[in-house]
Formats: C-alpha cells, sequence, structure tokens
C-alpha cells in the first residue's frame, strides 16, 4: 500500500514494467518499504524472495504476497547464505 492507501502498482512505470518469469529478491521486506517493494513486484508479475531477520513479521507480509518465498537471515552477515 502507499501513503494514500492504495495499492502498489508498477503498471505505471514507462514502458508498462512487466516482471513475469522474473525472480526478485528483496531485502528487509519484513516492514516499511521492503513489504511495500515485494507487494508491488508481486503484482507486476515477479516471484519474490523476502529476506529479513524477524521471521514471523517476514511471514505475516508473505502470507499476503502472491508468488513468494522467504528466507530468514540478516544479508550483512558473511555467515548468510540463501539456498
Amino acid at each position: 500500500m502507499n501513503g494514500a492507501g492504495e495499492s502498489a502498482s508498477l503498471s505505471g512505470a514507462p514502458g508498462g514494467l512487466s516482471l513475469r518469469e522474473r525472480v526478485v529478491m528483496i531485502t528487509g521486506a519484513s516492514q516499511g518499504l521492503g513489504a511495500a517493494y515485494a507487494q508491488a513486484v508481486a503484482q507486476a508479475g515477479a516471484s519474490v524472495v523476502l529476506t529479513a531477520r524477524r521471521r514471523d513479521a517476514l511471514e505475516r507480509v508473505a502470507a499476503e504476497v502472491a508468488q513468494a518465498r522467504t528466507v530468514v537471515g540478516d544479508v550483512a552477515d558473511p555467515a548468510f547464505a540463501p539456498r
């Protein structure tokens, strides 16, 4: 959702941006801009990989995003390696 309460979308992007058959990985996806971007790219047709440190918040966002998978972890941690 954007600040006006409308659904986020990339359909107004130049050239009618389509992300069909694309995979987008979003870090910090458990809240705020990360969650909004996840919803927008999913609506544009992408499969989405969501990453964040907080499993509970990440799973709440994933439940609202079509074609979403989750990877819990901190991407700043050198030991973080999405599978």
